[in-house]
């Protein structure tokens, strides 16, 4: 049991990643790596960490991209919603890490468990 919560964790934590590499793509792909290394600097978030640390990935996106960090969370939210096999009309709100962060601060891999138990698993 501990292990397929372990291994869970770890799919979703890098399912998070590739969606938000696809979303900072948008931005181009020296751009991406400008914005990673820059919240890296500023904020002490490395790429690896952003599950994990949601609510500054959101504070440094804002920082950084002002009111464009929505067009990038909304294109990391659609890329993590197709990667889980989910419809993007499921989500509740427009504002997916801030949703997150609402829901008193839980990891990445804790939500995403709760919302999705019934279509992440399947394959």
């Amino acid at each position: 049991m501990t292990r397929k919560v372990v291994t869970e964790s770890a799919r979703l934590s890098d399912t998070l990643l590739q969606a938000t590499d696809h979303g900072l793509l948008a931005l181009g792909e020296i751009a991406s790596e400008s914005v990673y290394n820059r919240i890296e600097k500023t904020h002490g978030v490395r790429r690896e960490e952003i599950p994990q640390k949601l609510d500054i990935f959101h504070k440094a996106l804002v920082d950084l991209l002002g009111a464009g960090a929505s067009v990038v969370e909304k294109l990391i939210a659609k890329n993590l919603y197709s990667r889980l096999g989910l419809n993007l009309d499921t989500m509740r709100t427009g504002h997916w890490l801030h949703t997150l962060i609402m829901r008193g601060r839980l990891s990445c891999t804790a939500f995403l468990r709760q919302e999705f138990t019934n279509g992440f698993g399947a394959e």
